[in-house]
């Protein structure tokens, strides 16, 4: 006996059927879905494998569009006002151009990095945009942002390993002594990495009332360069107050109503501080309608300003530090100059007048006579050697009445082909102030000259004596007797000095050498002016 074909009835094989293709077509969706999450997932380690910004941002773009078979995505990134910084497109060239106005449906998605809107993403198709298009695109940026924000620290990292190269050349170049003191090293180096249009070192003056603007990097619209601005009022007083870096954008600097930042549309204004005090101040500015500077910019220049300012500090110490091991050397000299020479020189006189008191007048004599006076006289100019030596005005400090004296002596040797011997009596630093010192000089340099051009003088000696009571200059010459004319002269000029400081001008002829006196009294002997 034959079974008969095994058959289904008609209703429950049309189920069948349709149980099956639903099962084909979930397992196909299956398999769609798993191909568009491994595609999220390359898409992602495409993203988060780059490390420059501009890199992050392309690959971003292109991986929206692929995973979203999207006919063109943009990416705009957004500005600090606001507006589109920057806009990176990926289509289809004149094709994505023609797709964006066909479009039926736009899906826009923001990258945000830290909970700000860094940018927007915006993906154009004809055919529109599914839930699980936005999902995966929502994940997708969601990754991006986080892209975005590794890739600015690396940014910001090369920026710090950048400073920190700059700031180790700076400090070579303060501590080489170049001719303007690196500074202007400092000034270009800060402009380069901060992408800026001027930046203006300024140091505070002695008395810190004033800033000189020693070095200017690129743009000077207002012509700052070599010049002193006053500091109150300005925008670095307030800065040097706070002793810390500060950063304005556009806004704040028009609300400060100062015309010299009109130029200018964003600024960093970081102090030069040290442990002593306030050098200076470094300004970085950017031209008006420029985008302004960030916290990172100002983070990686404050460190810059305070390395640039311990190597300010440094060159000073290490400087002081040279001056006093100049001061101790030249104290040296001066000590054997003082010690040894001149006690030779002045013992070998004595011996040289004990044989004097043994000749017979006639030549043998003088000649010894004449070498005791050269004795004496090269005595006095080792003297005036060890006081040069130990003045501070050689080591940096404000230059002393006998120095100036020793300077314009020397001065008027040259210009009048003489060689004037000077000697000092008494405390001459401790009378001399700076109007008393201005008229010694003058009285000096009229009876020196007077000499050499109206009396033909050709040896000529002065003496600076100081007492209590005043100080007195005497100018002796070899030269004519010079008279004093009724005209207002030089001679005039000097008795007046005298008169009004309660002394007195005398000029006279002892033993055939011209000799001119000028006193002056140092208090209440004093007089006022003529009218």
């Amino acid at each position: 006996m034959t079974d008969p074909a095994l058959t289904f009835p008609d209703q429950p094989r049309v189920e069948l059927d349709r149980r099956i293709t639903d099962l084909v077509g979930a397992a196909h969706d299956v398999l769609t879905a798993q191909g568009r999450l491994r595609a999220l997932l390359a898409a992602s380690h495409a993203i988060t494998a780059e490390l420059e910004l501009d890199a992050v941002l392309r690959t971003i773009v292109e991986s929206a569009r692929d995973l979203t078979d999207a006919d063109s995505a943009v990416l705009e990134v957004v500005g600090w006002n606001g507006e589109v910084e920057q806009r990176i497109r990926f289509g289809e060239g004149d094709d994505a151009e023609a797709a964006d106005e066909t479009a039926e449906r736009i899906l826009a998605v923001p990258v945000r990095v830290r909970g700000a809107v860094f940018a927007n993403l915006h993906l154009r198709r004809r055919s529109g945009f599914t839930e699980e298009d936005e999902q995966l695109l929502g994940s997708l940026v969601a990754t991006a942002g986080f892209a975005v924000e590794h890739a600015r620290l690396y940014l910001e990292t090369q920026r710090r390993e950048e400073f920190a190269a700059a700031s180790a050349e700076v400090t070579a170049a303060l501590l080489a002594g170049h001719d303007d003191g690196g500074l202007s090293l400092v000034a270009d180096r800060v402009r380069s990495l901060l992408e800026a249009d001027s930046v203006f070192v300024a140091l505070l003056d002695e008395g810190g009332s004033t800033l000189h603007i020693v070095a200017v990097g690129g743009d000077d619209p207002d012509g700052f360069r070599d010049s002193d601005v006053p500091l109150k009022g300005s925008l670095v007083e307030f800065v040097l107050h706070e002793k810390a870096p500060a950063r304005f954008d556009e806004p704040a600097l028009r609300a400060l109503r100062m015309p010299d930042l009109d130029p200018y549309g964003a600024v960093l204004a970081l102090p030069l501080d040290t442990a002593d005090g306030v050098l200076g101040c470094i300004l970085v500015t950017r031209a008006a309608g420029s985008r302004p500077f960030s916290e990172p910019d100002l983070t990686v220049a404050g460190d810059f300003a305070t390395r640039t300012s311990l190597a300010l500090e440094l060159r000073r110490t290490r400087t002081d530090q040279e001056r006093m091991l100049l001061f101790e050397d030249r104290g040296r000299i001066a000590r054997d100059l003082h010690d040894r020479v001149i006690q030779q020189l002045f013992a070998t006189g004595m011996q040289l007048q004990g044989v004097l008191g043994t000749l017979p007048e006639g030549r043998n004599a003088e000649r010894v006579d004449a070498a005791i006076t050269n004795l004496d006289a090269s005595i006095a100019q080792i003297r005036r050697i060890i006081f040069t030596l130990s003045s501070p005005e050689r080591v940096g400090g404000p230059p002393t009445g006998r120095h100036r004296i020793l300077d314009v002596i020397g001065e008027l040797g040259a210009a009048l082909s003489v060689e004037p011997g000077i000697t000092f009596a008494g405390p001459v630093d401790a009378v001399l102030d700076a109007d008393l010192t201005a008229d010694v000089l003058a009285v000096m340099t009229e009876g020196i000259t007077n000499a050499v051009k109206h009396g033909r003088a050709r040896d000529i000696t002065v003496e600076v004596a100081a007492t209590s009571a005043g100080i007195t200059v005497t100018v002796t010459s070899d030269g004519r007797p010079i008279a004093q004319s009724p005209r207002r002269s030089g001679l005039a000029n000097l008795q007046e000095r005298a008169e009004r400081r309660g002394g007195a001008l005398t000029l006279s002829t002892i033993e055939g050498r011209t000799v001119l006196v000028w006193t002056a009294a140092l208090r209440s002997t004093a007089v006022p002016a003529r009218a």
